[in-house]
């Protein structure tokens, strides 16, 4: 139907060239068939919840940590032979210190922190 009223609308334009016409008809049949066939694309498999879904791998390496850490100069990182990983020094607001534990949670190898920044 849609391919149909543009041509017709077109033809009601005497200033516009045949060629313009076809293009825009060509144009336009196309358009109809890309948004029509849309879900016949589609997969027939749901999305699956956010609980159902294997979690994302958000694991970072030491070397990345410290490249990290590299933005608080005052902070001073350690990790032991037990993974335990120990922060030290200072930030300036309290949100700069649960961000760095945080951070630090997700090192590969690492079963605690402990975390003894100061803040403000």
């Amino acid at each position: 139907m849609a391919p149909e009223f543009i041509y017709l609308w077109l033809t009601c334009i005497d200033s516009i060239s045949q060629d313009t016409k076809m293009k825009a008809l060509i144009a336009a049949t196309v358009l109809t068939f890309l948004v029509t066939s849309g879900n016949a694309f589609a997969t027939d498999e749901l999305a699956q919840s956010p609980a159902d879904q294997e979690p994302a791998d958000t694991h970072i390496s030491w070397h990345e940590f410290r490249h990290d850490l590299g933005a608080y100069p005052s902070v001073i990182a350690s990790m032991d032979k037990n993974g335990i990983i120990t922060l030290s020094g200072h930030t300036d607001s309290a949100y700069e210190k649960a961000q760095l534990n945080k951070l630090a949670r997700r090192v590969t190898g690492a079963s605690d922190v402990k975390n003894r920044i100061i803040t403000d």
